[in-house]
């Protein structure tokens, strides 16, 4: 929160590490680090500073590992390999939504507290992404 401030006139939220106070929603002010942002200069200390809010509380539902386990097990993923054992994905793949390529497999999911990093969040597809697949032998 300390670096971040609202632009004045989209009210996006502005990031600064490092530099002068001159700012532009969207980019550094010289140049470089483009980003989603309107455009308009600003001087820093003229900005609101960010405050963190939730607007809704979202609930997740709950799943057992079993429900996992049997709903996606004849899922065929063709063209994905496992990242931890090289094998094809069948059945319920595991996909890092923070690297560009990180999927895993049923087997392997148990070993991804001690192969990636921690705070990283995993998709479960338990559904084949391109459906025509299911045709498909293995």
């Amino acid at each position: 929160e300390a670096h971040c401030r609202l632009c004045p006139k989209c009210h996006r939220v502005v990031e600064k590490m490092s530099g002068c106070d001159s700012m532009v929603c969207g980019s550094d002010y010289h140049g470089g680090n483009e980003q989603a942002g309107c455009g308009h200069s600003f001087a820093w200390a003229n900005a609101l500073r960010y405050q963190k809010r939730v607007d809704r509380n979202i609930v997740l539902p709950e799943f057992a590992a079993e429900v996992i386990r049997f709903r996606g097990a004849h899922v065929k993923h063709f063209f994905v390999s496992c990242a931890v054992c090289g094998s094809g994905v069948k059945g319920p793949r595991f996909r890092c939504i923070h690297c560009e390529n990180f999927d895993v497999c049923i087997n392997c999911e148990v070993r991804l507290g001690e192969l990636h990093p921690k705070d990283h969040v995993f998709e479960i597809l338990v559904d084949a992404v391109d459906p025509i697949n299911e045709d498909l032998p293995c």
